[in-house]
C-alpha cells in the first residue's frame, strides 16, 4: 500500500511544512538535514519527500523524531546526494 503524507493534523487543516534546512541531527552529516512536520510510520526510510510546489524531489527520508518537542522528521537533502549518484539520478541544478 502506498501513502501519501499531505497534512500534519488529522482534520486536514494544517499542510505539512519544512521546518529546518541544513541541520545536524543524529550522526547524520554536518549540515546534511532537512526537518519537516510529515508524520511517518516503520519502514519509511527512502521514501522521497517531494516538494509540493515544484514536484522535485527534496530529500530522501531516514529518520523519526527529531527537533524536541516539534516532532520533526528528518531526510537527508538531494543535493548531498546527487554528487556521488552518478547516471542514477538526473539532479537539478537550482
Amino acid at each position: 500500500m502506498k501513502t501519501i503524507a499531505y497534512w500534519k493534523d488529522s482534520a486536514h487543516t494544517l499542510r505539512c511544512n519544512v521546518s529546518t534546512v541544513n541541520q545536524t541531527y543524529g550522526v547524520s552529516a554536518a549540515n546534511s538535514q532537512v526537518g519537516y512536520s510529515c508524520d511517518s510510520v516503520g519502514g519509511a526510510s527512502g521514501s522521497p519527500i517531494i516538494d509540493a510546489g515544484t514536484g522535485r524531489v527534496i530529500g530522501l527520508h531516514h529518520f523519526g523524531g527529531v527537533g524536541g518537542s516539534t516532532c520533526l522528521n528528518s531526510a537527508t537533502q538531494l543535493k548531498n546526494i546527487c554528487p556521488d549518484a552518478g547516471s542514477l539520478l538526473s539532479c537539478a541544478t537550482n
